[in-house]
């Protein structure tokens, strides 16, 4: 995906302040034909196919994947590299900064 219109900001920004090796996570949209129902397998298959595109262009693998195949949407754990390689790959139609799964220092 060249253009990052499609691409959450903070996702951008945090591509842009980390270094290529810092873990990133994203959700990303996976590409469906308009107005029909994902279909599982192949969500599924594209989104396997662009996350190894990604990995194998950032030599890097990434360190969790999650496939949402009735969502269309896959998340990923992985080097910024490799987010970078995936979110311009043609299967990945826009994609968001993930949450963080620990809890915040301090917070009560």
């Amino acid at each position: 995906m060249d253009d990052l219109s499609r691409v959450d900001p903070n996702l951008v920004q945090k591509l842009q302040t980390s270094s290529g090796d810092e873990p990133v996570r994203a959700a990303v949209s996976i590409r469906r034909p308009s107005g029909v129902k994902p279909d599982p397998d192949e969500i599924t298959t594209s989104a396997h196919a662009a996350i190894a595109r990604a990995a194998d262009n950032a030599d890097v693998q990434p360190n969790s994947i999650q496939v949402m195949p009735h969502l269309a949407l896959a998340y990923v754990e992985a080097p910024g590299r490799l987010i970078r390689e995936l979110i311009a790959q043609p299967e990945v139609t826009g994609a968001m900064l993930g949450g963080d799964t620990a809890p915040e220092q301090g917070s009560a």
